[in-house]
């Protein structure tokens, strides 16, 4: 469509733009944008901004061109709302596909992409309602799932969800992991236990003792200023030294529960002791409805389980080594083998974690190998750092440089 300029800029500004997500979606070592919108006129009037379509806009060195249409997209996201994007190479391919999330059923698209060049839409249909979603390997079996946050209405979560009425007559609400399949993403019917409808404001993932399974915290809200629901956090259950891929309410453990509303979550080890942390943004969008953001410091003590923390360099491929994937080999000290996997992006919209791979490995003695793969040099190199050591991977020399955590 053409180069960004100034005055549409300024114009952007009365759009409502949900979320962003970036990736290298032609492979040139730079990382392009992709911004999603309401796409109609909000109902609600302090809301309001102009109509406009989600947005692909492609990194040509000193600029960034909205080529939503080139790469075949603008039919499919024209007048329709998207809360959450996610990139990922979903297919194995070598190239990040595209998944869009919307408010509306059987409305969210994943996309393919075509060598470099363009996206086709997959004949996949996805029935459930979205807010937030992100593309990461739950079961650590090498294949890349899908994780989408539940999007309901104030009135049907609560119904549902505090008073047990009307249970079968709304669907949305329900946060979902799509697990690979033969090819297909199949939601998996127990990922969040019990299966609490809740409208999802923000939502991210990490781990937080350190097993290497992945726990979600998902912060609950909606613009009624009456609504309130706890926010939920599930934590990752094992199997052994395996991950099941499924996940534990715990959320009324250690304050997760509290009931303001959630927004924008990080899993990040702050204090570099070794363990993630979480911080919260809390409180609505009406000046009644605030609230201080929570700060939750973790002193567990995890049980002397190990974790490895991985930051990339790379060259060919973009600096942080967004969309490349990791892959951690080590055994506990009856030999049991350990695998664990990590997609580097930015996480959700509406959440984020950081270019830094935290990786929890159980009861790990030592790392065997760390194996990335490198998408644009399409390279996968082996690497040998330590345990408990945060080190950085280079793409070009395979130079590590480790620093110990406090």
């Amino acid at each position: 469509m053409g180069l960004v300029t100034a005055e549409q800029m300024k114009e952007a500004r009365r759009w409502f733009t949900w979320a962003q997500a970036w990736a290298d979606v032609d492979l040139d070592g730079d990382l392009d944008l992709f911004l999603t919108d309401l796409g109609l006129r909000a109902p609600i009037s302090v809301l309001e901004k102009k109509p406009q379509s989600s947005r692909l806009y492609i990194n040509e060195g000193t600029r960034f061109v909205d080529r939503t249409e080139e790469w075949g997209l603008l039919r499919w996201l024209a007048d329709t709302p998207f809360f959450g994007v996610a990139f990922g190479d979903e297919d194995g391919d070598g190239y990040p596909d595209l998944f869009v999330s919307s408010p509306l059923t059987e409305t969210s698209m994943l996309f393919h992409n075509v060598s470099g060049r363009r996206f086709e839409k997959s004949p996949q249909v996805f029935p459930e309602k979205g807010f937030t979603a992100a593309f990461v390997d739950v079961d650590h079996d090498g294949d890349l799932d899908l994780f989408q946050a539940g999007v309901t209405t104030a009135r049907s979560s609560a119904e549902r969800a505090m008073f047990h009425k009307n249970i079968g007559e709304y669907r949305g609400g329900y946060s979902a992991i799509f697990v690979q399949d033969g090819g297909r993403l199949t939601r998996r019917e127990d990922a969040f236990e019990g299966e609490l409808p809740a409208n999802v404001m923000g939502a991210s993932f990490g781990d937080l003792n350190n097993d290497g399974c992945f726990d979600f915290y998902l912060g609950t809200g909606n613009p009624e200023p009456w609504y309130f629901m706890p926010n939920l956090m599930y934590a990752g259950k094992r199997n052994g030294s395996s991950c099941t891929g499924t996940g534990e309410n715990i959320s009324m453990l250690q304050g997760f529960g509290n009931i303001q509303k959630g927004h924008g979550i990080v899993f990040f080890d702050f204090d570099e002791d070794g363990d993630q942390d979480v911080y919260s943004v809390l409180g609505g969008g009406w000046p009644g409805d605030k609230w201080v953001d929570q700060f939750f410091v973790n002193d567990s003590h995890l049980a002397g389980n190990s974790w490895i923390k991985l930051r990339l360099r790379g060259h060919r491929t973009n600096y942080y080594g967004v969309g490349a994937r990791i892959s951690v080999y080590t055994a506990d000290d009856a030999g049991t083998p350990i695998v664990r996997r990590y997609f580097m992006d930015a996480g959700t919209g509406f959440g984020s974690k950081p270019y830094l791979a935290h990786i929890g490995l159980y009861k790990a003695k030592r790392v065997d190998r760390v194996e990335v793969y490198w998408p644009v040099s399409r390279e996968t190199r082996v690497y040998h750092p330590e345990i408990l050591q945060t080190t950085v991977l280079d793409e070009n020399d395979g130079s590590i440089v480790t620093t110990a955590a406090r």
